[in-house]
């Protein structure tokens, strides 16, 4: 769809900024409307293909700010239970008691800290890009980072080629270059690709409950490893197949593949990075010979 006919109240701050008053004065009777809003956003604007894929992905980092309310609620709520347990009777606590105490502390403290992190990574990306982990990971992957004066041109080498060759799954774009997910990997310096499927089994009273984690997961010639979350199997298996037909060299895997491939040594990486790039020299000295 054209960029024209996005509505401007769609676009960043305005969006964020109805989404606010909604909340503020329809509280839990705003979340119907909210869902209404996001789905004709998305619509309307694909991707964030209006103001650009990746600054659409970080500033889409704001919501984490309703895990850093969580977190901190959670860590409130821990707190209370520690000062309350505190001003018993020493007399009275038990070995247990004590255990309690100090699980309920460390755990307040680490809540806050997920709290504090949550919250400062949602204002950083989605105030500042130019300081998002996205514009690093694109820093990271470039040869000459310093040769782009504003985020705007780094963001574009990324958006150029998704507008120009993406596929998408999810909210993953695959382009002839480039792979956007939450972060943004280049695809010849692709060395792993990991389909994460795990299913996760948890007893409590009520009886069994089962959670599915989904994840692509790429690792680079560095060995920094990017996870992007799935909601479709059949989704996550599509764009693994289709990242591996451009980088064929990249070691395939699940989840323990991947605990393994970024696990090794510093001997074994070098090993197989020569190995990857002999095999890749290879394959362009055939393509060249076969034209």
């Amino acid at each position: 769809m054209e960029q024209k006919s996005c509505p401007p109240f769609f676009r960043w701050p305005w969006n964020v900024m109805i989404c606010v008053l909604l909340v503020l004065f329809l509280r839990i009777f705003s979340i119907p409307f909210l869902l209404i809003f996001a789905g004709i956003q998305k619509k309307c604007n694909p991707h964030g293909e209006a103001e650009g894929y990746c600054l659409s992905r970080a500033r889409g980092r704001l919501s984490m700010l309703l895990w850093a309310v969580l977190f901190f609620a959670l860590a409130v709520a821990l707190g209370v239970f520690f000062y309350v347990s505190l001003g018993q009777s020493g007399a009275e606590r038990t070995a247990e008691d004590y255990v309690s105490l100090a699980v309920s502390l460390a755990g307040a403290a680490a809540l806050s800290g997920l709290g504090i992190y949550s919250g400062f990574v949602a204002l950083r990306d989605s105030f500042f890009p130019e300081k998002s982990g996205l514009a690093e990971s694109i820093r990271n992957q470039i040869s000459f980072p310093d040769g782009y004066s504003s985020v705007k041109e780094l963001f574009a080498v990324v958006d150029r080629d998704l507008r120009e060759n993406g596929r998408w799954f999810e909210k993953v774009g695959v382009g002839k270059e480039w792979v956007l997910g939450d972060y943004a990997n280049r695809i010849d310096r692709i060395r792993g690709i990991f389909a994460v499927d795990e299913a996760h089994r948890r007893t409590t009273q009520t009886g069994v409950r089962v959670s599915r984690t989904l994840q692509l997961v790429l690792v680079d010639d560095g060995f920094r490893r990017n996870a992007t979350d799935f909601k479709s199997p059949k989704e996550l298996k599509a764009a693994a197949e289709c990242i591996a037909l451009k980088a064929p060299g990249a070691r395939r895997g699940g989840q323990k593949e991947c605990i393994a491939f970024c696990g090794m040594e510093e001997g074994r990486r070098e090993a197989f990075e020569r190995e990857f790039m002999h095999k890749k020299r290879q394959k362009e000295l055939e393509a060249g010979g076969m034209r």
